[in-house]
């Protein structure tokens, strides 16, 4: 059985390269008939010394830690094909699946591990069919909108019939007449006014509003967050013939239209992208960029074999790193964690075309493992690379196919995430993208506040192109801030992991030397020189993301990874901590007494992690010089995974493409320019006081060079909160709103500020796969880019919303959102509505103290609920309880069935394929045809009653069913009659049923299928 995280290969031809190269593996395991012991079947060449240390067992589900307490080998150690070794064990397994573990370099990674079982499943006689795949929603049209219009004609006739009657003797008519001219301009201004009281009267609600600046206000006061559009994204793979690293503003991608530019190469200068470019993109991440000619083209490894493929829901692979020369890997690959990785079909299978490639085979993932090894059989370097759960594959992705040495996909690296627009700073005489206006100015424009008293009305310029960029937010603090958590939760599991493994190799070096003392970190670093077994990954794991700060030190320019874990150590525990346990006279048992008494040494760190831990799942992202400061003086390089700006908090690569225009703020900064000799006056304070003298003063002076940043509005900001508000009105023109003095800052008066945006916005550009294909720089002139293209689709570009889609769906916003749990259903809705839950139910319960808001869980497509799932949702939940209740998540009720039922199948239909019709439209999973089995956890829900006439209808749907019977519904264990008197089984409003046909775990419901008839 292949170990996890390898592809699935249909020959084994690596069996034969195994024994040539003198290599060992697992060829079966069987459990001995009292469970006590097990016999493993070796090939290859079986390296001698074999002992209860060289193997290990990991899983189960109720027993767990079962260790191997003897090993007894049967036959001659080099014998081969096959050897034969016993192991005793201390205790029975479950009935769960176990993985045994080979220990040691002289097994092939492949084949040194094994899993089993110690319960044999009963066969059933039915053939094995797979189950597919479910089908997806639609769209409305935007209704038309009728406007109104008016003429002063009616005042004109009004004043000439009063005329008429004050004055009888004026009867002129004529257009040059100056009574005439007078009534005309009378006529004019009435209609002026007359129209401003209708406007003002037509603004003031919501159905009548017209002007788009009005209809978000009113939106607001319900807290409806009427969007302005939002940018699309995508990845951008740059193919390069040389490594190179740059800023993110020097870059600017575009697209040109094929064609246009025939005889240019991928590189173009500014005036050919403004000149020739339809859609401009920007790198979204402000980090610099590396470019690295090795991640062009990444090799995906097939370990030797043919016919191998990665499976629809693969979160590893395996990539082919460098040449193995003299005994050293060469490797070429400058792989970190966070990196984002293109894995794209380059030829179709059946084929081995690249012009019949499937353009939908890619896939976009951002790597949370590297680890680099050595493939000891094809004496190839390789790394071990995984990804976010979130990013595993939708389709299966094949390596080989038997026949073809051409490899049918590849993993492009260099992976840039764009956005649509272009700064208006960017390049030399250019303002970006054009907007609707036209307008390409010279430079970014740069407005004088005069005042809020000028005139009477206060300081809102507007800017003199359309079509903003407005972005959503990425990273988003939120999940940045859940990511830490994750990380600081996994501290002290690491710490472990660094002692277990210097515990290990302490072990190892004196089982080496025959030492049973202290061992030695010297000799640990000798014994891995000139390996080509892939002992040397850990030594390699610096280049890949791991303790790069570590490594190189000052003082420990040529130690080793455990020089490195060494003073890791010194920083977990303390030098003072080391001596007391007698690390430097006994570190084997020094370590080991650290590993046992871990909680009682960091006692005070972790009860600290703790607090750091709830702050983060608060939504409180923890800042740069917290993480710098504090934890990586406390837990060491481990903690620079926390780092807000670490690619490893981002998410999956495909949160990164998905949008919410609601929460998208405009790309805006207004830089203050300071006069010629002198700073940016100070904003918000008279210059020259007697208060710009005092500390408090000088700070503010200080800081009165920081720019305005956009926000939604200024409702939550302070008097000295430098904010500033996009207003965009139905022609798309942009009107800056600052504060009042009181919510936000107020620019002083003659402060200049320059107004630095982008521009490009909305589904313009959602453009298609390979659609953006050059690249220009802002002042670098690099060589060696070959090509650019875009392998995903553009996505998330979205249109500003309709007026009247906000008039429609404003009013019952408050409705639809639930922002405070009081009830018991309102702790079941927002339960529903985390990720992951198909359904809740809520009971409060008093304690004896207060109110316990008990919520259960009911978990999508599966029936039992993950723990960091309930912790989660728990989390969650913490923000919207109310004052006085306390949260507590738990699983449901799962209550197991006990069903028998008697099925009459017809006699020109085969009994066997009768009973595996019925098993699969009752037991849980989906159906061959669509939809899910009687008893799926997914079409049972809290509270959700069992009719035995639901329960025939769904039997005599089967073909081949004449007549069905219920002859037991109840309860599993439970007294009273086998059928409930109205034929309906009830559950209670916690209690889910469940019936999963299990004969590995039978207290999860029983089913007892009676076939008479048929053939």
């Amino acid at each position: 059985m292949n170990p996890p995280g390898l592809p699935v290969c249909e020959d084994e031809r690596r069996r034969a390269s195994v024994r040539r190269a003198g290599l060992a593996g697992i060829d079966s395991v069987t459990v001995d008939p009292d469970q006590r012991g097990l016999t493993v079947t070796l090939f290859g060449t079986v390296p001698p010394g074999i002992d209860r240390h060289s193997f290990r067992i990991e899983g189960g589900r109720r027993v767990t830690g079962i260790r191997v307490v003897g090993a007894t080998v049967h036959g001659c150690a080099d014998q081969d094909p096959a050897t034969d070794v016993h192991l005793a064990l201390d205790q029975r397994g479950d009935t769960s699946t176990y993985r045994l573990l080979a220990l040691g370099d002289a097994f092939d990674p492949r084949y040194a591990a094994h899993e089993f079982g110690f319960r044999q499943h009963c066969p059933t006689g039915l053939d094995c069919r797979p189950a597919g795949p479910p089908p997806p929603p639609p769209t409305r049209p935007a209704p038309a909108v009728d406007y109104l219009t008016k003429d002063y004609a009616g005042f004109r006739r009004l004043l000439l019939d009063r005329l008429a009657l004050t004055m009888p003797d004026w009867a002129e008519r004529h257009v040059p007449d100056l009574g005439i001219t007078l009534v005309e301009i009378l006529a004019h201004v009435g209609d002026r006014l007359s129209y401003q009281q209708d406007a003002v009267a037509a603004e003031a609600y919501l159905d009548t509003a017209r002007l788009r600046t009005s209809v978000r206000r009113h939106a607001r006061l319900v807290d409806y967050p009427m969007h302005d559009g939002c940018a699309a994204r995508s990845f951008v793979c740059v193919e390069t013939e040389t490594d190179m690293e740059a800023d993110p503003a020097e870059f600017a991608f575009a697209v040109v239209p094929p064609g246009r530019l025939s005889d240019a190469g991928p590189v173009i200068t500014g005036d050919v992208l403004w000149a020739q470019a339809q859609v401009c993109f920007r790198p979204l991440e402000d980090r610099r960029i590396r470019l690295r000619a090795a991640h062009s083209r990444i090799e995906l490894w097939a370990w030797g074999n043919e016919q191998c493929h990665l499976p629809v829901g693969a979160t590893e692979a395996t990539l082919r790193d460098g040449e193995l020369k003299e005994g050293r890997a060469h490797r070429a690959l400058d792989l970190h964690l966070g990196d984002v990785l293109i894995l794209e079909e380059e030829r179709r299978p059946a084929t081995g075309a690249p012009a019949d490639a499937d353009p939908t085979h890619r896939q976009a993932v951002r790597l949370t493992r590297v680890t680099p090894r050595i493939d000891a059989v094809e004496k190839v370097p390789v790394v071990d690379i995984a990804w976010d759960p979130e990013d595993a594959l939708t389709f299966p992705l094949y390596l080989t196919v038997r026949g073809r040495t051409a490899p049918l996909a590849v993993a492009r690296g260099n992976a840039v995430l764009v956005e649509h627009g272009l700064d208006n700073t960017w390049g030399t005489g250019a303002t970006g993208e054009r907007g609707a206006t036209g307008a390409s100015g010279s430079a970014a424009p740069v407005f004088t506040a005069p005042g809020h008293w000028a005139g009477g009305r206060p300081f809102a310029p507007s800017l003199p192109d359309t079509g903003l960029t407005w972005s959503a937010p990425f990273p988003d603090p939120a999940h940045v801030a859940a990511a830490q958590a994750r990380q600081l939760t996994l501290l002290p599991e690491r710490a472990r992991d660094r002692i277990r493994n210097l515990l290990d190799a302490e072990n190892a070096v004196g089982k080496a030397t025959g030492n049973a003392g202290e061992g030695s970190y010297g000799s640990k670093g000798e014994s891995q020189e000139g390996r080509t077994d892939g002992s040397d990954a850990e030594a390699e794991h610096r280049s890949y993301g791991g303790d790069e700060a570590e490594a190189g030190s000052v003082g420990h320019g040529g130690d080793t990874a455990v020089g490195d874990d060494e003073r890791a150590l010194r920083t977990l525990f303390g030098e003072g901590t080391l001596r007391a346990v007698g690390f430097y006279e006994d570190r084997r048992r020094a370590l080991a007494t650290l590993l046992s008494r871990f909680e009682h040494f960091l006692d005070t760190k972790l009860r600290r992690l703790d607090a750091l831990v709830q702050q983060a799942r608060s939504g409180y992202v923890l800042p740069e010089e917290d993480v710098d400061g504090e934890l990586a003086q406390s837990w060491g390089p481990d903690a620079q995974d926390v780092l807000p700006d670490s690619p490893l908090l981002h998410g999956p690569a495909a949160r990164a493409l998905r949008t919410d225009p609601r929460a998208a703020l405009p790309r805006l900064l207004l830089q203050p320019v300071a006069p010629a000799g002198g700073e940016a006056p100070e904003s918000g304070k008279k210059q020259g006081s007697a208060a710009d003298r005092t500390p408090r003063a000088a700070r503010e002076q200080a800081a009165g060079s920081a720019p305005w940043t956009p926000c939604r509005d200024l409702l939550s900001c302070g008097p000295r909160s430098r904010h500033v508000v996009a207003d965009t009105d139905d022609q798309g023109i942009v009107t800056l709103r600052f504060g009042d003095g009181r919510a936000g800052c107020l620019p002083v008066p003659g402060t200049k500020l320059r107004a630095e945006y982008s521009l490009g916005n909305g589904r313009t550009g959602n453009v298609g796969p390979a659609a953006i294909n050059r690249v220009a720089f802002r002042t670098l002139r690099p060589g060696g880019i070959t090509r650019v293209r875009n392998p995903l689709p553009a996505t998330g570009g979205t249109d500003p919303e309709p007026v009247t889609d906000v008039r429609r769906a404003a009013p019952r916003e408050p409705f639809r959102r639930l922002l405070r749990a009081i009830t018991a259903d309102d702790y079941a809705a927002l339960a529903q509505q985390q990720p992951g839950i198909q359904r809740a139910a809520a009971a409060l319960r008093w304690n004896g103290s207060w109110y316990e808001a008990d919520v259960a869980l009911d978990a999508q497509g599966a029936a039992d609920v993950p723990r960091d799932l309930l912790d989660g949702v728990r989390q969650a939940l913490h923000r919207y309880r109310r004052i006085g209740h306390d949260v507590v998540t738990s699983q449901a009720v799962q209550v197991p069935l006990d069903v028998a039922l008697t099925v009459w199948v017809d006699p020109h239909h085969i009994t066997g394929h009768v009973k595996q019709a019925l098993l699969s439209a009752l037991r849980p999973g989906p159906l061959p045809g669509g939809g899910r089995g009687f008893f799926d956890p997914d079409a049972l829900s809290f509270g959700t009653p069992v009719p035995a006439s639901r329960l025939i209808a769904a039997i005599v749907a089967v073909p081949g069913v004449r007549h069905a019977e219920v002859t037991r519904l109840r309860r599993l264990h439970g007294t009273g009659p086998a059928i409930p008197d109205d034929g309906v089984l009830r559950m209670r409003p916690l209690e889910i049923a469940r019936l999963d046909d299990d004969s590995a775990r039978p207290e999860n419901g029983l089913l007892e299928l009676t076939l008479e008839g048929g053939r």
